[in-house]
Parts: C-alpha cells; sequence; structure tokens
C-alpha cells in the first residue's frame, strides 16, 4: 500500500511540475522582461544602487515593519540552503554542465517575475492597526479582485499550500539534510540528538516573534554566505587554468556543441534544459509566492524599490551561489570537461565534498557539513517565517503559538525519518503554490508594469 501511495505522490509530483507549469512560470518571466526593455539586465546599476549599496544609508523606518536588509536576508535565507549544494551538483550530474547555463536563463528572466510579485506585494499589502504589515499572494488577491468569493478561493490556497509547504521543504527536509551533513563526516551523532538540539534552537528563535527571526538572519546570512563564498572560490582560483574550460563545457553542454553533441544533440540539450531549469526554479523560488510574504513587510520602501530587491535576490541566488558551486565543482577535476560526464560515482552534497577536498584536503568534510548546516538552519528560519503569516491569515493570530509549537517538534522528526514521501510531497505543495500566484501576477501584469514605469511608486501613474 504504501508503495502504491509514494507512486501516486511520484505521479503527482511530475504532473504538478510538468509543461504548463514550467512554461507559466517562465512565460509570466518573458512577459515582463519584454514588456520592461529587460529591465534586470539594461538597469543593472540602477538595481544595485537601490539594494544592497542602499543598505548603508540610515533611514527612519516606522515601527513594526522590517528593514530593507532585514526582508532581504530573512526571504534569501528561506532559499540559499540545499539547492545551492547538492542542488547543483545534481543539476550537473543529470543534465550536465550546460544545465548551469539554463539556471541562469532562469535567473534572469524569472527575477523580472520576481519583480512582478513583489511590487505588487507592497502596493497591495495590508497595514494593521498597530501599523505592522502583511502582504503576501493572500492579501494581493483579496485587495485587487472584486470578487470576494473568487479572491478567497485563490488567497486561501495559496495561504494553505504554502502553510504545507513549509512544514516539508521548509522543514523536515531541512532537518534530514543537517542530520546527514553531519553524519557524513568522521563524528557520528544520533540522529535523535541532532532533531532534539535543532528543535530547541528553532523553537528558542522563533518564538521570539518575526523581528527575532528577521535580526538572526540580518547578521547569519551574510557571514555563512562568506564562509561559503571564499571556500568556493579558494577551488576556483587554484585551478584558475581550468576556468575558460569549465565556462565553454556550461556553453558546450547547454547548446550540444563539440562532444557534447555527438549522435544525440536533441537530447543533450533538452536534458540540459529541462534539468536546468527546473533546478533554477527551485533554488530562487521566483513566481512561487513565497518571498513576497516577507518582501511586503518591508519599510520605507516603495513597491518600485522592493520589485528591485526581488531582481537582486533572484540573481544573488543563483548567477553568484549556485555559480560558485557549479566552477568549484567543474574546476575540481571530478567531471570530464570534454564529454561533460562526472568522473567519479559521487552526487549530490558527496560531490561537493569531492570536489572542494581538491582544495581544502581532508577538512573538505567538515565545511561542507558546515555550511550545510547553516544554510539549513537559515532556511528553517525563513520559511518559519511564511508559516507564521500563512498560520495568522488562515486562522487568526491565536493559532500562531500552536503552529510555532508544531513546526519545532516537527523538524525533530525530520532528522529520525525516512523523508523520500516528504520530498516528493513538498514538491507538489511547492508547484501548488505558484498556481495562484502566477494567475494573479498576470491577472494584475498592467499594474505591475505601471509600478515599473512610475517614478513616485507610492501612487499609480493615471
Amino acid at each position: 500500500m504504501s508503495g502504491a501511495i509514494i507512486g501516486f505522490i511520484s505521479w503527482l509530483q511530475e504532473f504538478v511540475w510538468g509543461v504548463p507549469l514550467i512554461a507559466s512560470l517562465y512565460g509570466t518571466g518573458l512577459y515582463f522582461s519584454f514588456k520592461s526593455g529587460f529591465f534586470q539586465i539594461t538597469h543593472i546599476g540602477t538595481i544595485l544602487k537601490s539594494t544592497v549599496f542602499s543598505v548603508f544609508k540610515k533611514k527612519q523606518l516606522d515601527k513594526g515593519g522590517l528593514t530593507p536588509f532585514q526582508s532581504f536576508a530573512t526571504s534569501l535565507a528561506a532559499t540559499l540552503g540545499n539547492g545551492n549544494i547538492a542542488g547543483v551538483a545534481t543539476a550537473i550530474t543529470l543534465g550536465g554542465p550546460g544545465a548551469v547555463f539554463w539556471m541562469w536563463v532562469s535567473a534572469i528572466i524569472g527575477s523580472m517575475t520576481a519583480f512582478a510579485e513583489n511590487a505588487l506585494g507592497v502596493f497591495y499589502r495590508h497595514k494593521k492597526q498597530d501599523g505592522s504589515l502583511r502582504g503576501g499572494t493572500m492579501y494581493m488577491v483579496y485587495n485587487a479582485v472584486k470578487s470576494k468569493r473568487i479572491a478567497d478561493v485563490f488567497s486561501t490556497s495559496f495561504a494553505f499550500f504554502c502553510l504545507l509547504a513549509s512544514f516539508g521543504m521548509g522543514n523536515t527536509v531541512q532537518t534530514n539534510t543537517i542530520t546527514s551533513a553531519i553524519n557524513a563526516t568522521a563524528v557520528y551523532v544520533d540522529p535523535k540528538i541532532i532533531g532534539l538540539a535543532v528543535s530547541v534552537l528553532l523553537f528558542i528563535a522563533i518564538m521570539g516573534g518575526t523581528k527575532r527571526i528577521a535580526r538572526i538572519n540580518e547578521v547569519f546570512l551574510p557571514l555563512i554566505s562568506i564562509f561559503y563564498i571564499v571556500g568556493a572560490l579558494s577551488i576556483v582560483f587554484k585551478n584558475i587554468a581550468l576556468l575558460p574550460g569549465a565556462f565553454r563545457a556550461i556553453f558546450n553542454g547547454a547548446f550540444g556543441l563539440g562532444a557534447f553533441g555527438g549522435g544525440a544533440v536533441g537530447y543533450t540539450v533538452k536534458n540540459a534544459f529541462s534539468v536546468g531549469v527546473r533546478r533554477g526554479v527551485f533554488s530562487n523560488e521566483a513566481g512561487m509566492g513565497s518571498l513576497v510574504i516577507i518582501n511586503s513587510e518591508t519599510m520605507g520602501t516603495t513597491p518600485k524599490q522592493q520589485g528591485m530587491w526581488g531582481i537582486f535576490e533572484v540573481q544573488f541566488d543563483t548567477i553568484i551561489m549556485c555559480s560558485l558551486t557549479a566552477l568549484a565543482i567543474l574546476c575540481s577535476g571530478e567531471v570530464d570537461l570534454y564529454t561533460g560526464v562526472v568522473t567519479s560515482d559521487s552526487d549530490g552534497a558527496a560531490l561537493v565534498s569531492r570536489a572542494f577536498s581538491q582544495s581544502l584536503g581532508e577538512f573538505s568534510g567538515v565545511f561542507i557539513a558546515v555550511s550545510t548546516v547553516f544554510f539549513a538552519f537559515s532556511t528553517l528560519l525563513g520559511w518559519s517565517f511564511y508559516g507564521i503569516r500563512c498560520t495568522e491569515y488562515l486562522f487568526g493570530e491565536k493559532a500562531v503559538l500552536i503552529y510555532k509549537v508544531v513546526f519545532s517538534v516537527a523538524s525533530y522528526f525530520g532528522a529520525v525519518a525516512d523523508l523520500r514521501f516528504i520530498w516528493m510531497l513538498s514538491d507538489v505543495f511547492n508547484g501548488l503554490m505558484a498556481v495562484p500566484n502566477i494567475i494573479c501576477i498576470m491577472f494584475l501584469s498592467k499594474t505591475a508594469v505601471k509600478l515599473l514605469k512610475c517614478e513616485n511608486n507610492l501612487e499609480l501613474s493615471s
């Protein structure tokens, strides 16, 4: 019976993440890219000036809100994680080096979807009596759609699927990843002890509320990102002579050139494209609507500015972090740069660990374990933010305490359980989240374009 259930969920996973959803996600990104004149490329200077460079400016913020950097760190914490390490390695194993190119394309195109959903999220957000802000697809739909019956269907379905996903990909999967990473080193720790430790630490963090979560990520995320970036760059610089070959392998694999094409050019390109675009979506979450929940609570920002933060988040996640992992693997000698074939039997985090061992030696296992643990825990914190807001929307503020307790306890079971079923089910919920979000974005596409072109941004131009 269990085999039949797993088989059904596996079929459902493939069905949800089939051609229609992928086409909708990238079609939406292409629509806004053309409508904006590829704003994400032509205005990169403006985007950087309005986002990462603006954090050095002191601003007087209203009570109850998040600073732009806090919302950026918290939303990015939810996306950086297993997908940036093991996910990239799996993409190269399954789709070849060419999959990396299509991950880049997914980030460039998807970043305009991120702009639209974040700009609309700020424009249609809800302000409570105490001055605090609430946003996300559920509020966007409810405030924008005149028919409240239709709005209820879309807003409730999004919040419900997001809530379920917070227990899967945002919780138990991450705790299981932490357990696997720790026990992949020379020191074995009982999964029950790991689960208990994670559960207690998580409970302490989230009981302080969303502001504490944001403050932790504001400090935590830059540190772990720099830690991982330095390690990845050490491999690239040590093997700098292989860097041109790594880029050549990426482009050859993406278009079936040279030895990558052989007698099956069509299959090579199709496989690289399919794997690359899927991994790109899973990594940066553009179009899923999850990041909007956090970004909509940013104070001292306009819809256009927050939309640009969305662009930066997606491109930092994939163009920078995923690329570092990919180049570290390709420059390590673990992949034949002429044929694109992985030369070892390793996959996922194990392949990354072997790549890092070329530069870090025996310390590589510890480095990958620490990076994976920190990124996974930051993902736990980011997704708890989503779950808290969805619980509040669906069941009211009194239910939030129950959610925090259940979310913390669930992390324990993630450390000790077999999560094959939960992995697949989480993918289903993630995909189902995107459906109402994409429909809402396209329904409000004219408004999103106006928000991009409106200089004031606090109000739409006539």
